[in-house]
């Protein structure tokens, strides 16, 4: 019983040994290995990531200039559609205008014809103007 006993304690020491061992040559690696690759990673992603966007912002360059380009192009189109609409205003209201005209022409001529005794107005079409 006793070599038993001795036994396991024996192999516990040997364990609780490794145990300690284990763990210092775990550090150890951390330490002088582990972390060092682990900063080196980050500034290899780092450099990778700046790479890409610089790369990125070169290509699309063209893209970003021809969005500002149609940008401008968008505010000169507004504010001719803008011109075009009070010009289309004013067109309307001559439009009225005249056509008050035309229907006060229209109103005399009726007179006119009803004082001369003309019964019917009949105009030819031309064929070519």
């Amino acid at each position: 019983m006793t070599n038993i006993s001795s036994n396991i304690g024996e192999l516990a020491s040997l364990i609780g040994s490794l145990t300690v061992v284990g763990s210092a040559l775990i550090w150890i690696y951390n330490k002088f290995i582990g972390a060092p690759r682990e900063k080196k990673r980050g500034r290899e992603a780092e450099e990778r990531q700046r790479n890409i966007m610089e790369l990125i912002t070169e290509k699309n360059e063209p893209l970003n200039q021809s969005i500002q380009n149609l940008n401008g192009l968008l505010a000169e189109s507004q504010a001719d559609r803008k011109q075009l609409n009070r010009v289309a205003e004013e067109n309307t209201k001559t439009i009225k205008e005249h056509d008050a005209r035309l229907h006060d022409h229209d109103d005399r001529l009726i007179v006119l014809e009803t004082k001369n005794g003309i019964r019917k107005v009949t105009y030819k079409e031309r064929d070519e103007y």
